[in-house]
């Protein structure tokens, strides 16, 4: 009888350390997905603000140089737009660091700058309705010649991160 009982509650430990190893092992591979799905998402968002605003320079500028357009949203609501994307950047830099890998956010950071520099020359320049166009068309391909620079970076730094 002992050697049955015996032979029962080895058994038993092993199929409970199995079951609980093979939960350990389900759990860690939930998390695992679970932050790759929460970085993706959040790469895709910043991606897409990022493209909003580089949409916004290009519009703008082409706009100004009186150039084709894609059109088709009222102007407001077009440079609503830029500002919305340009707040979800400012967004990721605060508080994306719980997702985004330091390097992501430390050129977002950088292009952030950037973009508040030029918006700060933009402003201070002696803007009246003689060099309103020239003006826009300038910042706005400044705003394209910083997106630029940096983009394909923040792809591949992203890239490397959901790796």
């Amino acid at each position: 009888m002992s050697q049955s009982l015996l032979s029962w509650l080895s058994s038993f430990a092993v199929q409970l350390l199995a079951a609980f190893i093979g939960s350990f092992l389900a759990l860690r591979k939930y998390k695992k997905e679970t932050i790759w799905q929460e970085k993706y998402k959040a790469y895709q968002e910043i991606l897409a603000a990022i493209q909003n605003m580089k949409h916004w320079a290009e519009e703008t500028y082409s706009s100004c140089l009186c150039l084709p357009t894609i059109g088709g949203i009222e102007v407001n609501e077009f440079h609503r737009g830029y500002a919305e994307a340009r707040r979800c950047v400012s967004k990721f830099i605060d508080i994306g660091k719980l997702v985004i890998s330091d390097e992501v956010a430390n050129k977002l950071n950088e292009m952030n700058r950037l973009l508040w520099e030029e918006d700060f020359r933009f402003g201070g320049e002696g803007i009246d309705d003689s060099n309103y166009h020239d003006e826009l068309s300038r910042h706005a391909e400044n705003i394209q010649n910083i997106i630029d620079g940096r983009l394909e970076e923040i792809i591949a730094l992203s890239k490397r991160d959901l790796k």
